[in-house]
């Protein structure tokens, strides 16, 4: 069942206008990201970086291929980029994390890339014709491709529709597999990815400034391949709801969001875990970027938001 925004009803009815299309063509000019609540919409013709005073020269995104050694690791083979077509016609893409177990599947994201806020109906409404496509590179290349069935989708019950509420963070599941178009000259030898990454809950009080930290995810006008980007934890914040925000600067370049945010800081990936294989440790999730204060946001992975994950990742998802 899909959970909604504290104090908001669910509605799930919609009109279904966009349920048939193709995201085939993702051109610059005709995508974006998924809109919020408080209207915040970045340019469907620039990328953000490229509007600012340095025009793009310093944009540190490092492009991400599967098949090579240093991305050939589960930290990359998780993401997964989600669309769908809004109502003017517009493709919005955002990313998730795909958690694998065995022959299941559970997709985490930001909930305002599952979920859409009616002012006029003052509600928030699962979009009805999600997709999403597991470790894809490129328009054509993925390992499987899914439709997201709206009941499948959670949203935290604290998630009010602003994504700086502390809470913006969802779930999915995908009962079935549409496609696959992966291959080893994009993906590599599937059975040799290394495991690198886990996900664990953070205490704010542990987070210290100067932390590194890790994105990764799909930018809008990359055309479906996945890129990422590396820098440090600022501060965190505690939010009006009771959630926890996580600040940090990533050269001053926007991402996407729905992208994992992971910990590389030593010290804190051996105090999650004493594996020595794991390098990286996701603890929260992206949400959006502050201009005024020229830094990125995301919802912290906090010891409840941790266990309301675990508890409801359900069983029955994508069959290969």
């Amino acid at each position: 069942m899909a959970a909604c925004g504290r104090n908001i009803a669910v509605e799930r009815k919609e009109d279904g206008k966009n349920e048939d299309w193709s995201d085939e063509d993702l051109r610059p000019d005709h995508i974006c990201e998924f809109p919020t609540w408080t209207g915040e919409l970045y340019s469907t013709q620039k990328d953000v970086l490229i509007i600012r005073e340095d025009g793009g020269k310093n944009d540190k995104r490092v492009q991400i291929f599967l098949k090579k050694p240093d991305f050939h690791c589960r930290s990359y083979f998780m993401l997964c980029q989600i669309v769908t077509k809004l109502r003017d016609g517009k493709i919005a893409a955002g990313t998730g994390a795909c958690k694998v177990r065995g022959r299941e599947f559970q997709f985490l994201s930001c909930a305002h890339n599952l979920q859409m806020f009616s002012a006029r109906k003052r509600t928030l409404v699962p979009y009805q014709s999600l997709k999403v496509y597991r470790a894809r590179q490129g328009i054509d290349c993925y390992l499987n491709r899914g439709k997201v069935d709206p009941n499948e989708i959670i949203t935290h019950p604290n998630y009010d529709g602003n994504p700086a509420c502390g809470f913006d963070i969802g779930m999915f599941s995908v009962v079935k597999a549409i496609s696959e178009k992966a291959n080893v000259n994009t993906h590599g030898t599937l059975n040799s990815v290394k495991n690198d990454v886990i996900r664990h809950y953070a205490n704010p009080q542990t987070l210290r400034k100067g932390m590194s930290v890790e994105i990764a995810g799909y930018p809008i006008k990359k055309g479906g391949h996945p890129y990422k980007l590396e820098g440090k934890i600022e501060a965190t914040t505690k939010t009006a709801l009771g959630g926890y925000l996580i600040w940090y600067d990533v050269e001053g370049t926007s991402f996407n969001p729905g992208s994992s945010i992971m910990v590389t800081d030593k010290n804190f990936v051996k105090s999650a875990t004493n594996n020595p294989a794991i390098k990286k440790v996701i603890i929260g999730v992206h949400a959006g970027q502050d201009d005024v204060v020229g830094l990125n946001y995301g919802t912290l992975i906090t010891k409840p938001i941790h266990d309301w994950i675990k508890k409801n990742e359900k069983p029955r998802c994508i069959s290969l």
